[in-house]
């Protein structure tokens, strides 16, 4: 709880910049620590032809993948690197 609390206090620091760049963005997206990647409903999801998230904390990945899926996007795991508790069976993709 306390990174999801952590994360949407970010949150509040930031959006004024997301807001100003994320919806320029277009083709191939690295997101790099995305938190529960909650800036994915600023992207032009038409503009976008695949997007990577890296998140080092597995206590993101439940709800980075829900904000994921809920925009569009099929969520995959790394096979080396899954979250704990996530079995391979688990994992989507299309």
């Amino acid at each position: 709880k306390f990174w999801l609390l952590e994360s949407e206090r970010n949150d509040d620091r930031v959006n004024a910049y997301r807001r100003q760049v994320w919806p320029e963005v277009k083709g191939k997206v690295l997101d790099l620590g995305p938190g529960y990647a909650q800036s994915l409903e600023l992207l032009t999801m038409s503009e976008i032809s695949s997007y990577v998230a890296l998140e080092p904390n597995p206590f993101m990945c439940e709800k980075l993948q829900a904000n994921a899926e809920k925009c569009g996007f099929s969520v995959e795991y790394d096979k080396l690197s899954y979250p704990e508790g996530k079995s391979e069976s688990a994992d989507q993709s299309g």
